[in-house]
C-alpha cells in the first residue's frame, strides 16, 4: 500500500514538475531570438547552463551518495529554479550578462532535477524501481501538456503568463516534494561513507568512460533537435504556436515508450535498444535535412518515440546494472553531466557557428553522422562488457 501511494506521488510530481519545465526550456530559444539576439549569440546563451549542469551534476551526485538524501536538494533546486526562471523571463531587453546568468541557473537546475528525480525512483523500493519508466511517462505527458498551454498563453497575454503559470506548477512540485520520503538507505551504504577515492576509481574505469561517450554522441544529437532544428523552423517562418507544437508532438510520442518500457526492456537488450536509437537519430537529421516547410519537420518530430525515452531507459539500466547500489547517484549524474551537460555546452555553439557561417541544413547533414560513430563504439563497448562478465564467472 505504502508502495502504491508513493508511485502516485512520483507520478504527479513528474507531471507538474515537466509542466514547469516546459514552460522554460520549450520558449528560451524563441524567446532569446525576439528579443534580438543573433545565432551564435543565442548558442553561446544556451550553452551556458551545461556549465551549471556539469557542475551540479558531479557535485550533487556524489553528495547525494554521502549525505543519503534526495529529497532536501530537491526543495532547493526547485525554489531557486522558480525565482531564476521568472526573472529571466521578465528581463525582455538584450542584457547578455543577466540573460547569461539566468539561464545557466535555470537550464542547469532543469537538467539537475530531472535526473535527481530519477535517480530517487531508481533508489526506491524494488516496486517503485520496476515502474520507472511507467513514473518517467507522467514527465513526457506533463511536458506535452504544458508545450501546449503554453503557447495559448503566450498568444494571449504574453511572458508574464509563462511566469505565473511557472509559479503555479512549482509550488505544486514542491508539495509533491514534501508528500515523499527520501531515498532507501541500504545496510551496506550506512557501513562505508563515500569517499574522492571512490569518484576516482569510477571515473577512471575505462568501460563507463566509453559508455558516456556513446551516450554522449547520441545525446548531442537530441540537443541539436532541439536547437537547430528550432532554427530551421524559424527560418521557415515558424509561428509561436507551430514551434510547441513540434514540442508537444515530441512529448507525446515518448509516452507510449515510456508506458510500455518494461515490456520493451524485457524484450530487447540495453544494447539493442542504443542501436535502435543510433538508427533513428540518423534518420531522423536526414530527414529535417531535406524538410522544406514546417509541418514536415512536425512529423518528422514523431520519430521521438526511437530517440530520447529509449536513450534515457537505456542509459540508466546499463549503469545500474553495472554499479552497486552505493555509487549509484554518483554513477549515474555524473554520466549524466557528461553526455548532457557537455553535449549541451559545445552543441549550441558549434551548431550556431556553423548555421551562421554556412547553412541550416548543413549543420543538420552533419549532425547526423554523429549517431553512426556511436554506433560503432557500441560494438566495442559491448564486447568489452562480455570480456568483463567472462573474468567474473
Amino acid at each position: 500500500m505504502e508502495d502504491t501511494k508513493k508511485r502516485r506521488s512520483f507520478t504527479l510530481l513528474y507531471l507538474c514538475m515537466y509542466m514547469a519545465f516546459s514552460f522554460s526550456m520549450t520558449q528560451f530559444t524563441p524567446f532569446l531570438s525576439k528579443i534580438g539576439y543573433d545565432e551564435m549569440e543565442r548558442g553561446i546563451l544556451l550553452s551556458s547552463y551545461a556549465i551549471t549542469t556539469i557542475l551540479l551534476q558531479i557535485a550533487i551526485g556524489f553528495f547525494a551518495d554521502k549525505f543519503q538524501t534526495i529529497k532536501k536538494f530537491m526543495f532547493l533546486f526547485i525554489v531557486l529554479f522558480l525565482a531564476a526562471t521568472c526573472v529571466f523571463y521578465l528581463t525582455d531587453t538584450p542584457l547578455i550578462g543577466i540573460h547569461l546568468t539566468l539561464i545557466a541557473l535555470s537550464g542547469g537546475l532543469i537538467n539537475t532535477c530531472t535526473g535527481l528525480t530519477d535517480t530517487w525512483v531508481l533508489k526506491s523500493s524494488y516496486s517503485v524501481q520496476m515502474n520507472f519508466p511507467y513514473i518517467k511517462a507522467f514527465g513526457s505527458i506533463g511536458w506535452a501538456i504544458g508545450s501546449v498551454l503554453l503557447s495559448f498563453l503566450l498568444s494571449r497575454n504574453g511572458y508574464i503568463s509563462l511566469s505565473i503559470g511557472i509559479f503555479i506548477l512549482s509550488l505544486l512540485t514542491l508539495f509533491f516534494i514534501i508528500r515523499l520520503s527520501d531515498i532507501e538507505k541500504g545496510p551496506l551504504m550506512n557501513q562505508k561513507k563515500l569517499q574522492v577515492a571512490d569518484f576516482k576509481e569510477l571515473v577512471l574505469d575505462k568501460n563507463y568512460d566509453l559508455l558516456i561517450l556513446i551516450l554522449f554522441l547520441l545525446y548531442s544529437v537530441i540537443v541539436a533537435n532541439n536547437i537547430t532544428v528550432i532554427d530551421k523552423m524559424l527560418t521557415l517562418g515558424a509561428s509561436d504556436i507551430q514551434i510547441g507544437y513540434k514540442w508537444s508532438v515530441q512529448s507525446l510520442f515518448e509516452i507510449p515508450a515510456y508506458f510500455f518500457g518494461q515490456k520493451i526492456m524485457k524484450r530487447f537488450s540495453n544494447y539493442t535498444l542504443l542501436r535502435i536509437t543510433a538508427i533513428t537519430l540518423t534518420a531522423q537529421f536526414i530527414l529535417f535535412t531535406l524538410a522544406d516547410n514546417v509541418w514536415a519537420i512536425i512529423l518528422i518530430s514523431c520519430l521521438q518515440f526511437l530517440t530520447t525515452p529509449i536513450l534515457m531507459i537505456a542509459s540508466k539500466q546499463l549503469i545500474l546494472q553495472n554499479f552497486t547500489a552505493r555509487m549509484q547517484s554518483t554513477a549515474q549524474l555524473f554520466a549524466l553531466s557528461i553526455f548532457t551537460g557537455v553535449s549541451s555546452l559545445v552543441i549550441p555553439v558549434i551548431a550556431g557557428t556553423l548555421t551562421k557561417y554556412t547553412s541550416v541544413d548543413i549543420t543538420l547533414l552533419l549532425l547526423s553522422i554523429l549517431p553512426v560513430i556511436a554506433f560503432l563504439l557500441l560494438r566495442v563497448y559491448e564486447k568489452h562488457q562480455r570480456a568483463v562478465k567472462l573474468q567474473t564467472c
